[in-house]
């Protein structure tokens, strides 16, 4: 009897133990000693199940240091706390998801480590493989010191067929110091073989260094995406080059971005807040300008005759420090473009700018 007592005790003790190698939930601090410390690589690799796991990094004992991570195959979520995390680079992958807790300086933050401009977020570049349902909330992400042009997310599906991000969703978000774009986003130009599509972003901040590239970068087919309460700043106008978001096709071609709508979106301190470079069916309801040169240019892509056409600016707020810029400012500069609509805006200025409406394709833009 004492035997089989003390067989079942020491069965009961060690369970948690035995168990834990098939489990679908993963403790990060019980993996801190050689051969899996300090590498969630290896604990996706080795612990993890093959149809996936749930990994909770949220202990001070947990290993801090994400490093360079692709879950491959298996559908991984990971729980961050409220801590600084090392991070080389990471793949995201169908069912990923990153949530950490809050993009406040209490909160979660990223810190990039790679000293090759790697981005912090990427895609894999193999076809047909689209990386849907992805999920990232909750933490602040740096950028490498020094760093010359890294960008945060980079979903380069240009060359792919049957790729890109899909049916995704970024939530409680903050760049900084990105001289790349925060986040960048690029589909084929000639076809929709590919696509960055079905896309979620809800109070996203980016602030970015001056003379650095846009915070929302998007090129090519990139279709049907909604960006609610996202707040894109730059570093003031004098001396900038880029606007702080940019939709349109610098290489030309006839997939454009498409169907990217806006909602209570800020945008601040930049020569240019959106540039439009042949984009269609763009809208920006309820927008809120600070200190810009010029709110919004409006061209085509300069190459194959596409033009912007179908954009709707409606209830748009424009600080007096709008449009004002030696004669040259302007809250909409129509250089080429078609079937534009400045509905019902505030301009909260004692003196008007120097342009409401300006370009040679002024007459497309209807006022009311």
């Amino acid at each position: 009897m004492y035997t089989k007592k003390l067989i079942l005790v020491v069965f009961l003790i060690s369970l948690p133990i035995c168990a834990q190698n098939t489990s679908a939930i993963i403790y990060a601090d019980q993996y801190t000693t050689p051969p899996l410390s300090d590498s969630y690589q290896d604990i996706v690799n080795n612990v993890c199940p093959t149809s996936g796991c749930t990994i909770y990094a949220t202990s001070s004992t947990a290993s801090q240091t994400l490093g360079t991570l692709d879950p491959g195959s298996k559908v991984v979520t990971i729980y961050l706390g409220p801590f600084t995390y090392n991070v080389d680079h990471i793949i995201l992958r169908k069912g990923f998801r990153l949530i950490g807790m809050g993009a406040s300086d209490a909160g979660t933050i990223l810190q990039s480590t790679n000293p090759s401009n790697t981005p912090m977020f990427m895609l894999p570049q193999l076809d047909n493989t689209p990386a849907t349902d992805v999920y990232l909330y909750g933490f602040r992400a740096l950028a490498k010191a020094g760093n010359t042009s890294q960008s945060g997310i980079w979903m380069d599906c240009s060359a792919l067929n049957g790729s890109g991000l899909w049916h995704s969703s970024f939530e409680d978000l903050l760049f900084l110091n990105f001289n790349g774009s925060a986040m960048a986003f690029f589909g084929p130009t000639g076809s929709a073989n590919s696509a960055n599509q079905f896309l979620s972003f809800r109070n996203i901040w980016a602030i970015r260094p001056l003379g650095a590239g846009p915070d929302l970068r998007m090129e090519g087919y990139n279709a049907q995406v909604d960006c609610m309460e996202c707040h894109f700043d730059g570093s003031g106008p004098a001396g900038d080059s880029w606007a702080n978001i940019f939709l349109g096709n610098l290489a030309g071609g006839l997939y454009t971005p498409t169907s990217i709508h806006f909602v209570n979106l800020t945008v601040q301190s930049a020569a240019l807040g959106v540039q439009l470079y042949g984009a269609k069916n763009i809208t920006f309801i309820g927008p809120h300008h600070e200190n810009l040169y010029g709110a919004y240019q409006l061209q085509g892509d300069g190459t194959s005759g596409v033009v912007t056409k179908g954009v709707l600016i409606s209830n748009a707020y424009f600080a007096g420090n709008v449009g004002r810029n030696g004669g040259n400012g302007f809250l909409v500069n129509a250089i080429s473009s078609n079937t534009i609509s400045l509905q019902s805006y505030l301009f909260d200025g004692l003196l008007p700018p120097d342009f409401v409406v300006t370009g040679a394709n002024s007459a497309s833009v209807s006022r009311y």
